[in-house]
């Protein structure tokens, strides 16, 4: 998680055979201490307590000791989703991946009705319920509410609260820079950036590949690169040669309302679920084998690639 180790826990009883997972925070840890107008542990777990959704982990209980803090969240033992792109026993569909992407969607036009902006969709964010070898549809789970907020909240500026506070930004963002709307950067933002990051999401399904290369994430941190950033999209979206055999037109089309610079200009949770692409959910048309994990291809990329990334 984002500020805390996950372990796995069963019940005491031996006629239980339930699993679950457990974060366990640290609530006098030095993430806690210079990052302190950031969401808490506590209020991650106040988010999830309010939200139920088949495609959302389920907070089963929470409970401190001390300095810790503990919540228990399902076990969802399906593994990571990118993990099952790259193993050659499981077989990836184009209708697969139209399912991931309207769970993903359905998921967070749940939270974006009830005023909450996850803000830290990615890759690592998304597990299986289930393992993908013994099944051709997936149940996907969107886990890791460590940065959620509600919208009435005063937002984070990523930039200031490091200067502040004297904290590397790469302590806090780890990786995931690349999944992070144009709007995030400048303090400007609403539940679009989670719209924006699952068209990441999509975009990496589809190509095994990021829509940002490296170095030119800093054209979307400036806004006085604004014209530079939109030639990087274009020529991301544009898709040719072996990526236009990878993704077919219908879900170019979506990619290309999903990652609008523009944040008024881009879709909500709710328009893009609407999208023609979710009709081909029952094709079985096989997507070519990624080589290796596209998430490692992005953490390569990152300019925080030499931190390891935390649990």
């Amino acid at each position: 998680g984002s500020f805390g180790q996950v372990r796995l826990c069963w019940p005491h009883s031996s006629n239980d055979d339930r699993k679950f997972a457990v974060k366990v925070v640290d609530t006098k840890g030095a993430v806690y201490a210079h990052a302190s107008s950031f969401i808490s542990a506590r209020q991650e777990a106040s988010i999830l307590k309010t939200v139920r959704h088949p495609h959302i982990v389920e907070l089963v209980d929470v409970f401190e000791k001390e300095r810790w803090l503990f919540l228990i969240m399902e076990c969802v033992p399906g593994g990571e989703l990118f993990a099952a792109l790259s193993d050659p026993k499981v077989p990836v569909s184009e209708g697969c991946i139209a399912s991931v992407g309207r769970q993903l969607l359905q998921a967070l036009r749940h939270l974006h009705e009830r005023s909450i902006v996850h803000r830290d969709v990615k890759a690592e964010n998304i597990l299986l319920l289930t393992n993908p070898a013994k099944t051709s549809r997936w149940h996907i789970k969107l886990i890791d509410f460590g940065l959620a907020t509600r919208v009435e909240q005063q937002p984070v500026c990523l930039f200031q609260l490091c200067r502040e506070q004297e904290v590397p930004i790469e302590q806090l963002i780890c990786g995931t820079a690349y999944y992070c709307a144009p709007e995030v950067w400048t303090n400007d933002y609403n539940p679009k950036v989670d719209v924006w990051a699952a068209g990441v999401v999509l975009y990496v399904l589809l190509t095994g590949d990021s829509p940002l290369q490296e170095g030119e994430i800093k054209f979307f941190s400036d806004p006085g690169s604004a014209e530079k950033a939109q030639d990087v999209l274009a020529k991301a979206l544009a898709l040719n040669g072996n990526e236009l055999d990878t993704a077919c037109s219908k879900a170019v089309n979506l990619l290309r309302q999903l990652l609008v610079i523009d944040a008024t200009k881009r879709v909500t949770a709710e328009q893009a679920i609407k999208h023609d692409f979710f009709d081909m959910e029952m094709s079985d048309r096989q997507l070519p084998r990624l080589s290796a994990d596209p998430t490692q291809a992005i953490k390569r990329k990152t300019s925080f690639s030499s931190l390891s990334r935390r649990s």
